[in-house]
């Protein structure tokens, strides 16, 4: 897919086969997203039919282990906030460390309460961090950089870490970090560039400021309507494609969804069985 001034990361499949793969499309130069190519008059040489996958985005980034990192648990809904744990309390991994409403703060991982942000009774907004905690081992702490922040469809809760000169494909919960994201110009606030840990598994052998890369599993949607991202031509949430319809050419205007690199869901424009051509709009002419 041609993003306007958009990155693109490779999918990587989270286990033991870890796998990062920083590969940009070859052969696409970047236009405008606002520009609308005319139809060519020449046929494709190469179409697809627009299908239905199961599609996973993953984010890779690069980080740092750290030792006993301190994270942020989340409000699971909207509601009153009950206090299991008071600070200074000690947890076990999925021990429940409080309730917002009729929803359970479950821990990812054995710790410490350090502080709570709401009193008990106060009403919380869900995905609101609730809840500080100490992790008891080490987790590899990334910022996701703003160019690429447009990828986290949804706060990412799992990931696989790959740790340079130490274990690879490692699964671990990924939660918020408690520390307050930097802009771009290293202040705060600002365009925040979210920070995350990855809790590593209690017996994981390393040390605190190796350099790791972090897969981060950002969005999932099941039995999705995809296309290869080489055929559209857009920007982060919207696009155009070449809807071949017997010997005529339609540039179409689509809606996007998310994607794992190699392809993209589409959520409006086109339908499962339309034909559309292999390369994006404005391209095809210029192909040999």
């Amino acid at each position: 897919m041609m993003m306007t001034e958009r990155p693109i990361v490779r999918s990587v499949t989270l286990g033991a086969s870890f796998i990062l793969a920083f590969l940009p499309l070859t052969g696409c130069s970047v236009m405008p997203a606002d520009v609308t190519p005319g139809p060519s008059s020449a046929q494709p040489s190469a179409t697809i039919t627009v299908g239905r996958r199961d599609l996973t985005s993953v984010l890779v980034v690069s980080g740092q282990t750290v030792s006993q990192p301190v994270v942020a648990l989340r409000a699971p809904a909207d509601g009153a906030v009950h206090i299991e744990l008071s600070d200074g309390a000690r947890f076990v991994e999925g021990q429940v460390v409080g309730t917002v409403g009729d929803m359970s703060i479950v821990a990812p991982a054995s710790g410490e309460v350090i502080s709570w942000s709401a009193s008990e009774g106060a009403r919380a907004m869900i995905d609101v961090p609730i809840v500080s905690i100490r992790y008891d081992g080490f987790g590899v702490q990334a910022q996701v950089p703003a160019t690429v922040a447009y990828r986290i469809y949804s706060s990412p809760t799992a990931g696989a870490v790959s740790i340079e000169g130490g274990p690879a494909g490692l699964s671990c919960p990924v939660v918020p970090s408690n520390q307050i994201p930097a802009g771009v110009d290293g202040t705060d606030g600002g365009d925040l560039q979210p920070i995350f840990v990855c809790l590593l598994p209690a017996d994981t052998r390393t040390m605190a400021g190796l350099p790791a890369k972090v897969g981060l599993q950002t969005g999932a949607a099941p039995a999705a309507l995809v296309v290869p991202v080489e055929a559209v031509l857009g920007s982060a949430s919207t696009g155009t494609v070449t809807r071949v319809i017997g010997e005529q050419l339609k540039i179409v205007d689509v809606s996007l969804g998310i994607s794992d690199g190699a392809m993209v869901e589409i959520t409006a424009g086109l339908a499962e069985g339309d034909i559309i051509a292999a390369t994006a709009p404005g391209l095809m002419d210029r192909m040999p």
